[in-house]
């Protein structure tokens, strides 16, 4: 029961786990509890602490992580929008009405996407300049955020390699390859929901100027 109180105490600390305590316990005595037996000490003890609720879970429907180290945290920044905008404007119900994230741990512009079916060519499959108009908008979006400064697309280079359909999930990443004075060279992924890459696309960019920059972005909107 003591070795139980010692266990309970030392693994509530960051960076403890029952194996870090058990090859800490045998380097010290080469003939103490075996590591099976130590963590039955520990569960006897946890079983027998008093108990506050009561969960069932269903085999397969969730995955818990006993986690040691330091609180994780969510390095995202939600983006603006403008408001008439074709691809994010929020006030363009003709439009996409993307909702485009910066993760700043990345350094990458994502979005997760499911497309109606009046985007749709050709049967159920959305159009390509749909498509386009998604990596394009990923692509200045994340040259925005890396720079500082508005971002006007010069070309693009469009590669499909899967039909995309409407009322499926998508999720479109875009990151920075390099800045070249004032043009920036981006590269952009529309996956589906199993990582399977359906387009990608390469673009130049014409960096503008600080001033016209700030100007236009006092047309954002949270």
């Amino acid at each position: 029961m003591i070795m139980a109180v010692w266990l309970v105490g030392l693994v509530k600390r960051k960076w403890v786990t029952l194996k870090r305590l058990w090859d800490e316990h045998i380097a010290d005595n080469p003939d103490g509890y075996s590591y099976p037996r130590l963590t039955w000490h520990y569960r006897v003890w946890r079983q027998a602490e008093k108990i506050t609720m009561h969960m069932e879970h269903k085999a397969g429907d969730k995955m818990f992580v006993d986690f040691a180290g330091e609180k994780l945290f969510m390095n995202v920044e939600k983006l603006p929008h403008f408001p008439g905008c074709i691809a994010c404007g929020k006030e363009n119900h003709s439009g996409l009405q993307l909702e485009l994230y910066y993760d700043k741990g990345l350094r990458k512009v994502f979005a997760e996407i499911i497309f109606e079916k009046r985007f749709i060519g050709y049967e159920d499959i959305i159009h390509g300049g749909i498509i386009t108009t998604v990596l394009d908008e990923s692509m200045a979006w994340v040259n925005i955020k890396e720079t500082g400064r508005m971002a006007l697309t010069k070309n693009l280079k469009i590669s499909f390699y899967r039909p995309v359909r409407f009322d499926e999930k998508y999720r479109v990443e875009s990151y920075v390859e390099n800045i070249n004075e004032n043009i920036a060279y981006t590269h952009a992924i529309l996956k589906d929901s199993e990582g399977r890459i359906c387009a990608e696309s390469d673009g130049e960019f014409i960096l503008m100027s600080e001033t016209r920059s700030e100007n236009m972005k006092k047309g954002l909107k949270i």
